[in-house]
């Protein structure tokens, strides 16, 4: 919720704010979704503005937490992140086309993901 506030404002100011707060929910104790819920909306957020270094942060963040048990969402969630960041349309291309194969078997909130970036399902 705090980095979705973050996205929905114009005040720079108020966004570091919220994501600041949420920062500190996400590195204590709190339920597992609601970190990774924060993370990929604190990487959107950081996308939007052009913050490479924050999009990077939460990008480890994500999978640092779930190395112990790694799953799709996460790993595509980190690899559209690095290859944004990185403006490499390569890898990006490929994080695309894996979202796509995915969400063919895992359901619509992943082919709801490919559409919002463009690679529909076929």
């Amino acid at each position: 919720m705090l980095a979705t506030l973050a996205r929905l404002t114009d005040d720079p100011d108020e966004a570091a704010a919220w994501l600041e707060e949420g920062e500190a929910i996400a590195t204590g104790p709190c339920l597992s979704f609601n970190r990774l819920w924060f993370r990929e909306n604190a990487i959107e957020h950081a996308l939007s503005v052009g913050d490479s270094a924050a999009v990077r942060h939460h990008a480890d963040a994500i999978e640092a937490f779930v190395a112990p048990e790694p799953f799709p969402w996460a790993t595509l969630v980190v690899d559209r992140a690095r290859a944004l960041a990185d403006g490499d349309a390569a890898a990006l291309a490929v994080v695309l086309e894996r979202m796509r194969e995915t969400g063919l078997m895992l359901g619509p909130g992943f082919n709801a993901e490919a559409r919002r970036i463009g690679r529909a399902p076929r």
